[in-house]
């Protein structure tokens, strides 16, 4: 192997590593779930229900913060929760005279329902945040407004510290000096050394490990977060034991005061939730019943081009057997061929550095391609084929119908992962809201069959 092929691969072994360190350091610093207190009827703390709703999801917001939040200032006075003629609600902003101040967030809240009050009344129906894009921009400001007033009290804390994005952030500036000594190594002989290629080789190369970084930090728990929020899931063990509390309305707000608003940011105040629809229907959270108690459920969309979800087996195993047949061809007779007549035309004499480094980065490209299908249909085959003949049933509520993504809630967990049905397969009456029944493979999840089932179809109890 030459010097310039080995220093290449360095370079590529010193970014793996990098990315390894990354790996290790993001699964340390994940957020430490909280034993429940003891159930409780007494608020244990006084941490707006946006703050409780981060805490008791892992340190992550969901969107029931929102309606939660506009529950705790009818609680407290800024607005009233009535019913409506129609069945539903509306709001009825009241005039404070010295109000306490309020978090960003809670202003947020209070102010999207000013703008769309009329004659200072709006039905709770007309409370959305608007179209799908301003509604995300809304919740995405509303969402970090959050998380900082948790950071300032100390519940939250970035996953990443300054020191440990300082570490990290170092240590990429060896990968980053690999590449610019691969670089370097392939210039031409002869041709004067460009120092400019070297140093943007590194710059370039610590840029797009830094920016990955960056894109990972997020929130984790601190021990005063995981003592509170033990707490007040003693709360929610208490009001998710009281028989009516989930089907209590949003004008119930008048009796429960706060402990309406805390039973929805922590997920047990369903019926509340649903008649304040703010912002959006998510396509990613969803509220079921499904099971014996009320609770937020997170959708999931898989991709069938990954792993063959949803595909019959049978295809699955014969794509998977062809892929590894033709990629394995590739890998032993022509991919060394084509290595050694690449290399040769890239670095015969009077070739630019430029042509060399486009055809390293093209064959690397090329192998890593081949790699990965080969390893994609080693795992397809290993699943199609345990999924030859097996079948298995899952009966629960369709939560969301998203073109061929149908999400079925077996009420066994707090993740679904929608099953792909087409049309073709989905028998007439397989909508949202509809309790179903569906044959699957047990594996990929293919469908065979989806059907809406008599509503009182046994459910499993959640333990």
């Amino acid at each position: 192997m030459t010097r310039a092929a080995v220093v290449v691969a360095v370079a590529t072994a010193a970014a793996g590593a990098w990315l390894a360190l990354v790996a290790v350091v993001a699964a340390a610093t994940r957020a430490r779930r909280p034993d429940p207190a003891p159930p409780t009827m007494e608020l244990p703390g006084d941490e707006p229900p946006a703050l409780v709703n981060l805490l008791v999801n892992g340190w992550r917001s969901t969107p029931a913060a929102v309606p939660a939040t506009l529950l705790d200032l009818a609680a407290r006075g800024h607005l009233d929760v009535e019913p409506a003629g129609d069945g539903g609600c509306r709001c009825r902003l009241r005039t404070v005279r010295r109000p306490a101040p309020l978090e960003p967030y809670e202003d947020m809240v209070l102010a999207h329902v000013r703008s769309r009050a009329t004659g200072g009344v709006v039905p709770c129906a007309a409370l959305t945040t608007g179209p799908q894009d301003a509604s995300s921009r809304w919740w995405s400001a509303f969402r970090k407004a959050v998380a900082a007033d948790a950071s300032v009290r100390g519940l939250a804390r970035p996953r990443w510290s300054a020191r440990t994005v300082g570490l990290l952030s170092g240590a990429a500036v060896v990968p980053a000096a690999a590449a610019g000594v691969a670089a370097a190594v392939l210039q031409e002989p002869g041709e004067g050394f460009d120092p400019g290629a070297v140093v943007g080789a590194g710059v370039a190369v610590w840029a797009l490990l830094s920016a990955l970084l960056s894109r990972l930090r997020t929130q984790r728990d601190t021990d005063a977060g995981r003592a509170a929020a033990s707490r007040w899931l003693g709360l929610r063990r208490f009001l998710a034991s009281h028989e009516t509390f989930a089907s209590v309305p949003p004008s119930g707000v008048a009796v429960w005061e706060r402990y309406l608003a805390y039973g929805a940011a922590m997920g047990v105040a369903a019926a509340a939730v649903r008649g304040l629809p703010l912002g959006s229907q998510s396509d990613r959270w969803a509220w079921s019943s499904y099971g014996g108690s009320w609770r937020e459920v997170r959708v999931r969309y898989p991709d069938p081009r990954r792993l063959g979800w949803g595909r019959r087996p049978g295809v699955v195993v014969a794509e998977a057997v062809a892929v590894l047949a033709f990629g394995g061809w590739l890998a032993l007779t022509i991919l060394p061929s084509l290595l050694g007549a690449l290399w040769d035309a890239a670095t015969s004499p009077g070739n630019p550095l430029g042509l060399t480094v486009l055809v390293v980065v093209a064959f690397g490209g090329f192998a890593a391609a081949i790699a990965g299908a080969l390893v994609r249909a080693a795992a397809m085959l290993v699943l199609g084929l345990r999924d030859l003949g097996g079948r298995v049933e899952v009966t629960g509520p369709v939560l969301r119908v998203r073109g061929e993504h149908v999400a079925v809630d077996d009420g066994r967990g707090d993740d679904v992962r929608a099953l792909v049905a087409p049309s073709a397969v989905r028998a007439a009456g397989v909508e949202q809201g509809v309790l179903v029944r569906a044959l699957v493979t047990p594996n990929l999840r293919h469908v065979v069959r989806i059907e809406p089932v008599a509503a009182d179809a046994p459910a499993p109890r959640r333990a």
